[in-house]
């Protein structure tokens, strides 16, 4: 066998081989990382949007829960109270709450009608969003011939079990283009296990849908959304809306056990085949709190996109390496050619060269000063640069990706590929390292919230206790050395303020009383701009942290104003000797909504409080009215026995007076409360037109404001009866009257009212006025 081909045989032959070896160890790993990473990645994904799904369906759950506890009181407060009260409170939800299509509380007739004693019958009333958004209201009765056997209602009367129902297609408005997916809430309203009615809302499931078009981790990736009975809920063809899942796929549902699954709360995957391509589904559980009935969101990704970095960068070693291993096969065969084979000393030196014996010991000894000296120079050359190269790549096989190597001059191939390699090693390290930090940063978040959450969804009874623990979980979190929550304070309209509800520091919990202006200091300042406020340089004497070495300044303070639905709530204060990284500052600024959507919560519920509060008052002062009444009435039954006995008498005197001239009766303060027919018929007047008017109104529009009012009455409570002539024009007609007002007294000798007796002299003041 020629040299040359020994050369090419005993080095190129190992060398390629080693390198296929080496590539698919490396390309499988890579490959397998690959698809680990992006499995973790989609897993996380569907996690963490199952978790906002969970949020929001818990807040409508918890909203619906506090209805039916706060209706509870109902027979504390009478019932022409509590009923406008009981619907004020489900509008202002309604109006608070644009996921919310309907609103209502569906009572038993037994319950709030003693008198009805019929196990069936019941009334609803609430409200419902209607065209362009309008609020109206829904009262009716049903079952009162029995209930419906089978029926939702009857269901839920009859198990008394808080429900999530199954989504279904609906138009308040009556129209069919109006008509929207929609899921109902339903929690009974229970006294000592009794079934009282229901309270409920209607959730508009469109936002669900909005949702789940934006999960795109990777792509040509997609979501979905379940309900508990397996229909799909959100899907990006709407076509599959409110359809099931076997409609999509019915084998690999039936396969996996697809709805079984998703029933009992499950985070499962499977791999799915559609279309020819490879899918990867990742199911995460929609766990409601306090329904047992959860709901699972899934995301797809196909295998061919998880895989195609890697592939390329496959593609990219492959090209390379091939490109490496021809150019050593040319440079190999271009220099057998240069040897000679008659050298015996030459050859028992290239043979165990060709072997892959590169020892720095059999180098060959030649001193000849020709071409055997060049070559030989050149082979022991290509020992020493064999040898840096083994020694290269056995340092990379180690692990180690820094290990230097120098090349022989710019057109080392061999060397520039293992370079190269070295580089694409140090890439796919880095890039592994960068994912692990995103997962960490991922876990890091996931945890955050999950700890934050569970925080939040603990007894709020103490407030102090609660806005505590919320300010302690963050600042341990994030590991800052102290933290504090401001609340504004707008109880009182006329006096609104900036209220510190929770301070933390070294896990000693500190009670300070602080209130703060709105617009005061840099608190208020992120308030009054809601505005983030990073500063990594505090104002002098602004705050000290205490420790064991003593006191200093933080680096970083960071303030985020707790927002909800663009309103301002307060902030939340972090202090902290290390300067706070970008992604500590979004987990805080996402973390503040979840605490102001809380805190949102918390002030409806004392609202709601203060109302009931505020409506048993008033019942309890209507019911001292009452006594206080009755105990009038008591008194006055007292005094008619004695005053029926002069009233009768006075009777008859007024009837007499009434049948024989022009009466008018006044109360005190000169209003007419009586006149008898010939009055009224002498002014040509409806006797509803002059009864309320004052004496002299029909001289001056305004008569009681005259000094002239004033000094008659004044006289006629003083008991000294008035006379004088009244000169009237009414509708044209002129009208003269000869009056006489005597004041009317009660049995403690009293002036409680006036009697005024009128002559008609009309016709003698004419008569004078035309003989003048």
């Amino acid at each position: 066998m020629k040299l040359s081909a020994k050369l090419l045989m005993y080095i190129l032959t190992p060398t390629v081989v080693i390198y296929l070896l080496s590539m698919s160890y490396i390309t499988i790993n890579l490959n397998n990382k690959a698809i680990d990473d992006a499995k973790r990645l989609v897993n996380s994904e569907a996690y963490r949007y199952a978790n906002l799904v969970k949020a929001d369906l818990d807040n409508y759950v918890a909203i619906t829960r506090t209805l039916s506890d706060v209706f509870l009181g109902y027979k504390y407060i009478d019932r022409h109270v509590r009923e406008p009260i009981y619907l004020q409170m489900q509008k202002n939800i309604l109006e608070e709450n644009p996921q919310l299509i309907s609103v209502g509380t569906s009572w038993e007739y037994s319950a709030i009608d003693t008198a009805y004693t019929k196990s069936y019958g019941r009334i609803l009333d609430g409200w419902f969003r209607g065209a362009k958004g309008k609020i109206n209201y829904i009262k009716r009765e049903s079952n009162m011939q029995g209930d419906a056997i089978g029926s939702l209602y009857y269901g839920l009367k009859s198990s008394k079990k808080e429900t999530v129902m199954d989504p279904y297609f609906d138009s308040y408005t009556g129209e069919a283009k109006d008509s929207v997916l929609i899921a109902g809430v339903g929690i009974p309203i229970l006294e000592n296990d009794k079934f009282l009615g229901l309270a409920g809302v209607d959730i508009t499931l469109t936002a669900f849908n909005e949702m789940i078009s934006k999960i795109k981790p990777f792509e040509s990736s997609y979501a979905f959304l379940i309900a508990n009975n397996g229909y799909f809920v959100a899907f990006p063809d709407k076509k599959f809306l409110n359809r099931p899942i076997y409609d999509y796929e019915s084998d690999i549902v039936r396969q996996h056990n697809v709805l079984v699954r998703i029933s009992k709360g499950e985070q499962f995957s499977l791999l799915m085949e559609k279309d020819e391509e490879v899918f990867y589904v990742s199911f995460a559980p929609v766990n409601i709190r306090g329904i047992d009935a959860p709901w699972s969101l899934g995301i797809v990704v196909p295998l061919k996109t998880i895989l195609q970095e890697s592939n390329r960068n496959l593609l990219i070693s492959l090209t390379v390496g091939i490109f490496g291993l021809f150019f050593i096969a040319f440079v190999i065969w271009y220099v057998s050619r240069k040897i000679t084979r008659p050298l015996a000393y030459s050859s028992r030196v290239l043979n165990r060269l060709a072997k892959g014996d590169i020892d720095e010991t059999r180098k060959i000894r030649v001193k000849t000063n020709d071409e055997i000296d060049a070559i030989s120079r050149s082979v022991n050359t290509l020992i020493d640069k064999l040898k840096a190269m083994a020694i290269f790549a056995s340092r990379i096989g180690e692990g180690d990706l820094n290990a230097q190597y120098e090349r022989a001059g710019k057109n080392d191939v061999l060397g520039n590929a293992l370079i190269d390699m070295r580089r694409s090693l140090q890439q796919a390290v880095d890039e592994d390292n960068k994912r692990s930090i995103e997962d960490l940063k991922r876990n890091w978040y996931t945890e955050g919230f999950a700890t934050l959450g569970q925080a939040l969804r603990e007894d709020q009874s103490n407030l102090s206790q609660f806005y505590y623990k919320i300010v302690s979980t963050v600042v341990k979190h994030i590991k800052a050395n102290q933290g504090g929550l401001f609340i504004i304070n707008d109880v009182a309209k006329d006096d609104v303020y900036v209220e510190l509800v929770a301070y933390f520091a070294f896990n000693k919990q500190k009670y300070k009383s602080k209130r703060l202006e709105l617009g005061e200091g840099l608190v208020g300042e992120s308030i009054q701009r809601n505005e983030v406020l990073h500063l990594t340089e505090l104002p002098e004497n602004y705050m000290e942290i205490a420790s064991g070495l003593g006191k200093s300044k933080p680096r970083s303070l960071l303030i985020v104003p707790l927002r909800h639905r663009d309103k301002v709530y307060g902030v939340i204060e972090l202090a902290s000797f290390k300067v706070m990284e970008s992604h500590q500052i979004e987990f805080i600024e996402k973390m503040a909504e979840s605490i102001a959507s809380t805190v949102t919560h918390i002030r409806s519920n004392m609202r709601t409080k203060l109302a009931l509060d505020e409506a048993k008052q008033k019942s309890d002062a209507l019911s001292k009215q009452e006594a206080q009444l009755q105990e009038i009435i008591e008194k006055m039954k007292a005094t008619q026995a004695a005053g029926i006995q002069r009233e009768a008498e006075l009777s008859g005197v007024l009837d007499a007076l009434n049948s024989i001239s022009l009466v008018a009766e006044y109360s005190m303060d000169g209003k007419i409360i009586d006149m008898n027919n010939a009055l009224v018929k002498l002014l040509g007047v409806t006797r509803e037109e002059v009864l309320g008017r004052y004496q002299g109104s029909f001289e001056n529009r305004d008569s009681r404001h005259t000094e002239k009012f004033k000094t008659f009455w004044r006289e006629l409570k003083n008991g000294k009866t008035q006379r004088g002539v009244a000169y009237l024009r009414i509708r044209g007609r002129e009208i003269w009257l000869s009056e006489a007002y005597t004041p009317i007294y009660d049995n403690e000798g009293k002036p409680y009212k006036v009697l005024n007796i009128t002559t008609d002299i009309t016709a003698q003041r004419l008569l004078d006025k035309k003989q003048k």
